[in-house]
């Protein structure tokens, strides 16, 4: 809207206030627009007489016309500024005074930059990859062109944008300054000359690190200066970065360690456990760096330690009072203390805390009852560890002393000779001492023993069987119950029974492979015996070590080249005095020649879903430990379909179809099956009969199967499913060849 100065008439008009506006429509593929031009309305005006010129001197009018309304609609959209003017006219045809001319502006003008502002620095970060350029918008433009050039003049452009909106995005790559400008083309299909130019610079952000999770120290490999501990250092990619410089610092201390990676991510092997804190900085591909990031905070925890004893749930008991707990745990590298926590609730929330310098710790619970404890490794700058896991006990309170219950040697134990037996029992809470019995059986009650705990060493006693029995003993020196008297065995006993255990499956005959068996030696009341030295041979096989192992005794044993005719292998096992003949059962080798035959049902998913016949011969190869097989198969699937379109009568179509097919399969023995999946080349021989017309034809493709067999009586029962892959229709009858199929079957080995 544009206001004109008040214009008095000669006969006494009121003055005209002008207004200005601009109407456009638009079409499907022309535009138009009008320019509206209004000014008040004058008391006593008949009509109006109006003037527009190129010039404000209006000597090039280019429209002179009257009117009898306050207002005029010019049928022009102007590319250039013109001037206008208008004065009233009574009844009479008197003339008023013009008044003030006023322009009408371009419809179109260049467009004027809008943002960036000129010069201004855009930040190239992980969210911000792009700067929007901005101009203002006008009615009049139909599209904006944008152009970005590494030079003020634009001879070296770097992108050209076109937008039917005022903006566009210019993608950040690189850093260094850049210039930009805007043109337009009008509803007309003018184009508009360029607007200003500006500048704005891309300078490097700083990246945003990535969230870490404490990592769990590990100590250094032996041989080996750095630590095992690996901590991925991550962050945003900027894409203006052709590198990163990372400084990686211990909290506290002032040195920082700095390093290179050309990648968003940097994997830092720390020196010691702690807290740790890093930057990162992007690096241009000039080698400037950018700003640094803010500083990202992650822990080096010591692994919590692994609680020792007492066990899960063990009982503590006493007459009088409450004793204190031996708690042990593994010693962990790097600790330079340990907090062990007793508490009352699972959680933990109240607990009473102490301190130990060594791995295990006296400690007396408050009161009766259930507690609950756990340990913590401390560095040496106070960074705890997480939690081990969480034992209880239960704390309860006696009347009379309980006979003690003996831990050690177990019952019926058989011990290796050495120089002392540990004797060992579990505390009596109120014991100040124990009286220990221990003595051979034949030489009736032995002497006592004092001990003032558990374990007791014994270093006097010879080979053979003893008994041991103790009770405990309160500070003022009153005994408990004797415990039941507990026997063992010291030494090697005599050797009375030889068990070989039954392999899972028969050592093969001709197999390179060694045999392991095991051999369990026991004593007259069927007591293991440790400790022994016994010698095994063979009268087919060969033995070529007998080692003792955590469950008894391994023998080493290499089946015959051919499976003796008894099937089996006689093992004469001597240990001393004792002997034993022992029964190995043999079996053959790997038979590796095999026919299976299968039924079951093919589909292509079309026409064609048929009963599936296949026949097959397979071979193993002996590479890859049995496992790759070669198989040659042969199948017969076949469908049927009526025709009645475009036909006088339905026509019958039919396909026969016998694939044959060559595979190679890799074989995974999963006691008691055996998955397999092959792939191979086909030919599917395809008869093709229409009406009374058939033909053949061959059709080449491959065959892929997925599955498993188990073995059943003398053979194996086999399901699969298989896919034929050949690309042959009936013209008429869309009978596809090929498809999935899914079958089973039965083989025997030859």
């Amino acid at each position: 809207m544009r206001r004109a100065k008040p214009d008095r008439s000669r006969v006494g008009l009121g003055g005209l206030t002008l207004l200005l506006s601009v109407l456009i429509g638009l079409g499907a593929y022309a535009q138009t627009a009008r320019v509206a031009l209004r000014w008040k309305a004058v008391p006593g005006a008949a009509r109006y007489e109006l003037e527009i010129a190129r010039d404000s001197g209006f000597k090039q009018v280019v429209l002179r016309t009257a009117v009898e309304t306050a207002g005029h609609r010019w049928e022009e959209l102007p590319a250039v500024t013109y001037y206008w003017r208008v004065r009233s006219i009574d009844a009479e045809g008197r003339l008023g005074e013009w008044s003030a001319p006023q322009t009408i502006a371009p419809a179109a003008a260049a467009p004027s930059p809008v943002a960036p502002a000129n010069g201004e620095v855009v930040a190239c970060s992980e969210s911000a990859r792009s700067v929007q350029l901005t101009v203002e918008s006008s009615r009049f433009l139909k599209e904006y062109f944008f152009e970005v050039a590494s030079d003020a003049r634009f001879t070296s452009r770097l992108a050209e944008r076109r937008s039917t909106t005022a903006r566009a995005d210019f993608p950040l790559t690189a850093t260094g300054t850049f210039y930009w400008r805007a043109s337009g083309t009008d509803l007309a299909g003018r184009a508009t000359a360029s607007g200003e130019s500006r500048s704005f610079r891309v300078a490097l952000g700083a990246p945003r690190p990535r969230p870490l999770p404490g990592a769990v120290w590990a100590p250094p490999v032996p041989g080996e200066r750095r630590s095992a501990t690996s901590v991925m250092l991550s962050w945003g990619e900027l894409p203006c970065a052709a590198g990163y410089k990372t400084e990686v610092w211990k909290e506290g201390s002032e040195r920082r360690s700095p390093f290179s990676s050309p990648g968003s991510a940097f994997a830092y092997s720390p020196p010691a456990p702690g807290e740790y804190a890093f930057r990162v900085a992007a690096v241009d591909a000039q080698g400037a760096a950018g700003e640094w990031s803010p500083a990202a905070s992650f822990a080096v925890r010591l692994p919590g330690p692994s609680l020792l004893g007492p066990a899960d749930g063990a009982t503590v008991a006493s007459r009088r009072a409450i004793p204190a707990l031996e708690l042990r745990w593994t010693a962990v590298p790097e600790a330079a203390e340990y907090e062990v926590q007793l508490s009352k609730d699972s959680s933990f929330q109240d607990p009473q805390v102490e301190r130990a310098r060594a791995s295990s710790i006296s400690i007396a619970p408050p009161e009766a009852g259930t507690h609950h404890w756990r340990v913590l490794a401390i560095d040496s700058s106070g960074l705890r560890s997480a939690a081990s896991e969480a034992r209880s006990l239960q704390a309860v309170l006696l009347t009379p002393l309980p006979a003690p219950r003996a831990t050690s040697p177990p019952p019926e134990a058989v011990l290796p000779r050495s120089e002392e037996v540990s004797l060992g029992w579990e505390p009596v809470p109120e014991a100040a001492s124990y009286e220990v019995s221990v003595g051979p059986l034949s030489e009736g009650e032995p002497a006592t023993r004092t001990a003032k705990a558990s374990p007791l060493p014994v270093a006097d006693l010879a080979d053979g069987e003893h008994a041991f029995r103790l009770r405990a003993v309160d500070a003022e020196g009153a005994a408990g119950e004797w415990s039941a008297p507990t026997s063992f065995w010291l030494g090697v006993p005599p050797i009375k029974q030889a068990v070989l255990a039954r392999p899972a499956a028969p050592p093969e005959a001709g197999s390179a492979s060694l045999a392991v068996l095991h051999l369990h030696l026991l004593d007259s009341r069927g007591r293991p015996v440790r400790g022994a030295s016994p010698e095994a041979t063979a009268t087919h096989g060969s033995v070529e070590k007998v080692t003792e192992s955590e469950e008894g005794y391994e023998i080493g044993y290499r089946p015959p080249g051919e499976l003796p005719e008894a099937g089996e292998d006689s093992l004469r096992i001597r240990e001393r005095d004792f002997a034993v003949v022992a029964r190995v059962p043999l079996t053959r080798g790997v038979r590796r020649l095999s026919a299976a035959a299968r039924v079951g049902w093919n589909s292509n998913l079309g026409a064609l879903s048929s009963p599936y016949f296949s026949a097959d011969v397979t071979y193993r190869t002996g590479a890859l430990s049995d496992r790759l097989l070669l198989s040659v198969r042969a199948g017969l699937y076949g469908g049927r379909a009526e025709i009645a379109a475009g036909l006088p009568a339905p026509v019958q179509a039919s396909a026969q179809v016998a694939p044959l097919s060559a595979l190679a399969l890799y074989a995974m023995p999963l006691e008691p099956v055996e998955l397999y999946a092959g792939l191979g080349p086909s030919v599917q021989l395809a008869k093709l009969e229409l009406g009374e017309s058939f033909e053949l034809r061959p059709v080449a493709g491959a065959h892929a199967v997925l599955g498993g067999r188990r073995r059943v009586g003398n053979g194996a029962l086999s399901a699969e499913l298989g896919l034929l892959m050949g690309g042959l229709d009936a013209s008429l009858a869309r009978l596809r060849t090929g498809g999935l199929n899914l079958a089973v079957g039965y083989g025997v080995e030859l």
